[in-house]
């Protein structure tokens, strides 16, 4: 069913449900144990909020990629979602 949301908020032009949609099929991958496949789709959810300038998506998505990516390990990617995410709360 997520495949099935993500090509039709895409067909549609619904680029807000878009993103939403590939945020649920991060949330669904990192559940599988598929942190890549996660990682992938949220950064796709991120850069979809960006492109219609939804702030407050892309605070959220920041954040969780912030989250995702300390919690594996990766601080350096971390610390640059981190900053990202104080960018976007101080405009």
């Amino acid at each position: 069913l997520c495949d099935e949301s993500i090509a039709a908020t895409a067909a549609a032009g619904h680029r807000r449900g878009h993103a939403l949609s590939l945020s649920t099929r991060a949330e669904l991958a990192f559940r599988a144990g598929d942190l890549a496949a996660g990682l992938t789709a949220l950064r796709q959810a991120h850069a979809e909020a960006r492109e219609i300038d939804s702030l407050p998506l892309q605070r959220a998505f920041a954040q969780m990629l912030a989250e995702r990516l300390a919690g594996a390990g990766a601080h350096d990617e971390a610390a640059t979602w981190r900053t990202e995410l104080d960018r976007l709360r101080s405009g």
